[in-house]
């Protein structure tokens, strides 16, 4: 699996991976100011969108605000085992 993210041009930040299944979203993950102030939004595909209100999601509890903790937050939700 190999993940990257992409920031086209504004305010946010896109993890999405790649793995044996093809590609696919992570999360997203908006700048408020501050290298450690990001909010968070896992990707549902349930509603193919990003939704920033859900914290039902394995890894939830590692969402602190950071890219680091959003990374291992959506790998933990979408992982490929």
């Amino acid at each position: 699996m190999s993940v990257s993210g992409k920031i086209p041009g504004g305010e946010y930040l896109y993890l999405d991976k790649i793995d044996t299944h093809g590609a696919g979203q992570i999360c997203r993950l908006k700048f408020n100011g501050k290298e450690d102030d990001w909010s968070f939004a896992i990707y549902k595909y349930s509603s193919q969108r990003y939704d920033s209100e859900e914290i039902f999601f394995p890894g939830e509890e590692y969402v602190n605000g950071t890219v680091e903790s959003a990374l291992k937050a959506g790998l933990l939700t979408y992982s490929p085992y």
